[in-house]
């Protein structure tokens, strides 16, 4: 089997949440890229060079990487070594993974990444990187979705929250001047799709392929996750996607929780990410509607590596009360009982 060319290989770089399925979906209608659900091939391999192999919040194993860690980092000839290896060993699963198809291009769109990107362009530096960007607070949103009424889930996502989008401004400015890295806003992605896609491709080497923007197929990617996501319940590509989490922090708890993240991320990845910090603030000052909850639990709250059962509890109670005061307040909206 041939070794697979490493400049074929397209990295999404994200946090969660962010918009990376519909990109890949659209990037594998083109007919020289292929891709699999979220495959994850570099990520545990690379885990133990990465500094936060002791820290990552939402795996239980770091233990291991913390005893694998010590003995690369105890001589620089283990750690060189072990890069070589896994590099060879990941081309090979690459290669394997793109055997009998057409396509030229391997797309990976794994969304932890951003844990072991500094490793993985170490490791892969001629690669292309598409770093997905989308307003933080639209990624806080569509997680507290997700997660319905578990908001003390939370905290499992802490180092997607937080760090992700701090490591990928990192490596943007880090490699600012490699054609290889190409950044794109969801917000425009969503705005004007053909514009964007064909920026992308054609820093690839590729051109835009009108059937890319039907990704409404039956067909998703084999292997690893299914992809098929929530892109699946439209026909078109959805322009109100990108500002929903203006409606989302509707509550003084929503926007305490809002104005938390906002404040550990500080000003500067916000203006950096390109996003207007004077913009959001305005956005989040005043509630949507009047609550009968008030606020109680702040960000480093929810944050907190460890929490009680009875403080789970009532995170828990408290956002189902929050919940269904919007549904009821909805509901009287709707019979203009409650302006």
């Amino acid at each position: 089997m041939p070794k697979f060319d490493e400049k074929k290989l397209i990295f999404i770089i994200s946090q969660p949440r962010s918009g990376s399925t519909l990109l890949q979906k659209i990037l594998w209608q083109h007919s020289k890229i292929h891709t699999i659900g979220e495959p994850y091939f570099a990520f545990f391999p690379l885990l133990p060079l990465s500094s936060k192999a002791e820290t990552i919040t939402d795996f239980a194993i770091p233990k291991a990487y913390q005893q694998l860690k010590l003995f690369l980092d105890s001589d620089d000839k283990n750690r060189t070594q072990f890069q070589k290896d896994t590099k060879a060993t990941l081309l090979n699963m690459y290669g394997r993974a793109m055997q009998g198809q057409k396509e030229i291009f391997f797309l990976d769109k794994s969304p932890k990444y951003h844990n072991v990107l500094p490793e993985l362009q170490e490791l892969f530096p001629e690669a292309t990187y598409i770093y997905l960007i989308r307003h933080p607070l639209s990624v806080l949103a569509s997680l507290m979705k997700w997660s319905k009424v578990q908001w003390s889930h939370l905290r499992k996502s802490r180092d997607d929250l937080e760090e992700g989008p701090r490591t990928i401004i990192r490596a943007l400015s880090e490699h600012k001047n490699k054609s290889n890295h190409i950044k794109i806003h969801f917000e425009e992605l969503v705005k004007n799709p053909q514009k964007q896609i064909s920026i992308l491709l054609s820093v690839i080497g590729l051109e835009f392929e009108p059937d890319m923007l039907d990704y409404q197929k039956d067909n998703v990617p084999e292997g690893g996750w299914n992809v098929s996501g929530n892109t699946g319940s439209f026909d078109h590509i959805e322009n109100s996607s990108a500002d929903a989490w203006q409606k989302y922090f509707k509550t003084p708890q929503l926007k305490l929780l809002a104005k938390g993240y906002m404040k550990n991320l500080g000003d500067d990845t916000l203006n950096q990410f390109g996003y207007e910090l004077s913009e959001t603030s305005e956005l989040l000052r005043k509630p949507k509607y009047i609550s009968f909850l008030p606020p109680v639990f702040s960000w480093p709250m929810l944050m907190k590596p460890k929490l009680s059962l009875l403080t789970r509890n009532l995170i828990f109670i408290y956002s189902a009360l929050s919940w269904v005061e919007w549904k009821l307040i909805r509901l009287l909206r709707r019979k203009d009982i409650y302006k």
